[in-house]
């Protein structure tokens, strides 16, 4: 069997991964870039091989003396956007031993990960945006701004989620510039949100033929991520613009699994957000609810015939991811009869796995441990 290699961090994205092939009996070599002794991915039953990597910086070369042993052309699934980011600056050097998601030329995903490029091209396809401003090297003239707004990083390899910043004041604004403005920012207009939702997907041939199968809509988002309990669902009654999403991934070449996010405003306009050129991590909620994405792409990649996968029918679920889910229960965002009640009707879990329990209880260790150190002041 060809190999599968899964990269990505000691998180449920790249958990999603190896359990989506690990049910169709493939089993991944895994590279996890993790600070952890025993990283609660790492006890997967459906792991080959689990290498440890300090640093992103540690991935090509990795990858370069793996080369070496393989006979045949190994598939790579990334399940991060530093992830992506390294390969493609390596893309001319791997791609003769990796498939790999890519835009067919070395340096076009990493082009594309910076949101005022995102944004150029949502235009051009025809998607709603923002209004934005750029914010670089300290220069900005925040009178030609709009309040409330959103900061971000202009890249996303450049920062995380949790550095996204609500500002609802020219002063709080201003502020936050000057403490950060070193940093690289993309300012947006705050959005008056009805939901959030995602597409989910697999680009194959540059993006000729897209598989999305369904929608992720954001019931309850954990904060400084874009995971939280979320309904995925099919089309059905639901509309949005999927031939602007298709246009706008084959416009940059792209092939491999993707996320697309959006905001859906009160009048019912939709805004593009960002693409991930990469797993998400709801990518799951799209395996639990019938269609195995990461299985698809490495059906693709061998020459296989995937057509059997990705014709099947998506049901309604609800997913949560557990520990952050229950981490706003202890901090009093959402009630217990409200928690509960989402509890029992959910059918997929990002941690807790019956076919692969393992890692889940290691995680609730490691999660208990953690928030008796926090209760005793413990550092």
């Amino acid at each position: 069997m060809i190999e599968t290699i899964i990269i990505g961090g000691n998180h449920h994205n790249t958990l999603g991964v190896i359990r989506a092939l690990g049910f169709k009996g493939i089993q991944s070599t895994v590279l996890l870039i993790a600070e952890e002794e025993k990283p609660y991915v790492s006890y997967s039953k459906y792991i080959q091989e689990c290498v440890l990597l300090k640093e992103k910086k540690d991935i090509v070369p990795y990858l370069l003396n793996h080369a070496q042993a393989l006979s045949d052309k190994a598939v790579i699934l990334s399940c991060a956007d530093f992830v992506t980011s390294e390969l493609d600056n390596a893309f001319d050097t791997l791609k003769d031993k990796y498939y790999l998601p890519t835009a067919g030329e070395q340096g076009v995903c990493n082009h594309y990960m910076d949101k005022d490029t995102m944004a150029e091209l949502a235009m051009k396809v025809g998607m709603g945006i923002p209004q934005s401003w750029i914010v670089e090297n300290g220069r900005y003239n925040i009178s030609e701004m709009t309040v409330p707004c959103i900061v971000k990083p202009l890249a996303s390899i450049y920062g995380s989620k949790a550095e996204i910043k609500i500002c609802r004041t020219e002063e709080q604004l201003k502020n936050y510039l000057e403490v950060n403005k070193d940093h690289r920012f993309i300012v947006q207009e705050y959005i008056d949100k009805d939901f959030e939702y995602q597409l989910i997907g697999c680009s194959l041939n540059h993006g000729e033929e897209i598989i999305i199968p369904g929608y992720s809509k954001c019931i309850r988002p954990c904060p400084g991520t874009n995971t939280g309990f979320l309904e995925y669902k099919p089309f059905d009654e639901f509309k949005c613009d999927i031939e602007a999403c298709k246009e706008f991934i084959k416009s940059i070449g792209y092939q491999g699994l993707f996320s697309m996010e959006y905001l859906r405003d009160k009048n019912g306009k939709d805004y593009f957000m960002e693409i991930n050129m990469r797993n998400d991590g709801n990518g799951i909620c799209v395996t639990g609810a019938g269609v195995n994405l990461p299985y698809i792409w490495y059906q693709y990649c061998v020459g296989e015939d995937y057509s059997q996968e990705s014709c099947k029918k998506v049901q309604d679920i609800f997913v949560m991811p557990e520990f952050d889910d229950f981490t706003l229960l202890l901090k009093r965002k959402v009630s217990l009869t409200t928690w509960w009640n989402d509890y029992k009707r959910t059918s997929t879990f990002m941690e807790f796995c019956e076919e692969d329990p393992k890692p889940y209880y290691v995680r609730r260790k490691q999660f208990a441990k953690h928030l008796i150190r926090k209760l005793l002041h413990i550092k």
